[in-house]
């Protein structure tokens, strides 16, 4: 089991950037989780695949590894984790040493706590987190992306309020996903969204993932979950959204 903890690259097939290029090609993905009516966490409680998370991104130094984005309501926000902060240790070994690091993230299950020592304007605090859990499908994405090139791809959380607004444009009125045009309707939010943003959004049975302008999907989330939710099978299905404006970057640099 591994952790989603630091941004990572995107990209979807093997593709050779032409001259003039923009490469990377940015990609944000925001897991909106569920609707309100719905509870997320037992919905991934249910599912066969399951991914532990710390809800940090960051950048490795020789000192430890520096926060540069802390996820709305995961568990480094919760046990005070702050972006700036540099991690100095893991469960008393240094947070810059690789090996060390990646063995640490591999055996930590939902629910264990992780002793961290954090240094913050010059001091250092020792702190305690509860280790978390995250969307298996959003983490496969972002992990089967991660070893290709020319794209990159970073996973965040929005403000609530944010949340909500992009939320009440991806359901009709019969509280079902809109398939076939949440993409379109993104358009009223103006300046709330980037043209480069994927929303996902897991439901009782389906999940939805999005992307203003260019397009909309949504699949059984059991084509996503146990054996089903392999590394080629997450790429097939993000491509399917975004691999329009992809080309077109590429076609239109």
């Amino acid at each position: 089991m591994r952790q989603l903890v630091c941004a990572a690259l995107l990209a979807l097939a093997p593709m050779a950037a032409k001259a003039g290029a923009p490469c990377p090609i940015p990609i944000t993905l925001y897991d909106l989780g569920s609707p309100e009516w719905l509870d997320n966490d037992a919905l991934l409680a249910d599912l066969t695949s399951q991914e532990t998370w710390l809800g940090i991104q960051y950048r490795r130094g020789e000192a430890g590894l520096r926060l540069t984005h802390v996820h709305r309501d995961g568990a480094a926000e919760t046990a005070g984790l702050r972006i700036d902060d540099i991690i100095l240790t893991l469960n008393g070994a240094p947070a810059a040493d690789d090996a060390r690091r990646a063995a640490t993230f591999d055996a930590m299950r939902s629910g264990d706590t992780l002793r961290l020592t954090v240094q913050r304007n010059g001091q250092v605090i020792p702190l305690g987190l509860k280790v978390g859990g995250t969307d298996p499908v959003v983490f496969r994405m972002v992990k089967a992306l991660s070893e290709m090139d020319c794209r990159s791809a970073s996973v965040r959380t929005l403000p609530e309020e944010d949340r909500r607004a992009i939320m009440a444009q991806l359901f009709n009125e019969s509280r079902g996903f809109r398939c076939d045009d949440a993409h379109l309707a993104l358009r009223t939010l103006g300046e709330r969204y980037q043209i480069r943003d994927v929303y996902f959004v897991r439901g009782s049975r389906r999940i939805l993932l999005t992307m203003p302008y260019w397009g909309t999907l949504c699949l059984p989330a059991t084509q996503l979950d146990g054996a089903n939710l392999t590394d080629p099978a997450a790429l097939a299905t993000l491509d399917r959204v975004i691999g329009g404006y992809v080309q077109d970057r590429f076609e239109n640099p």
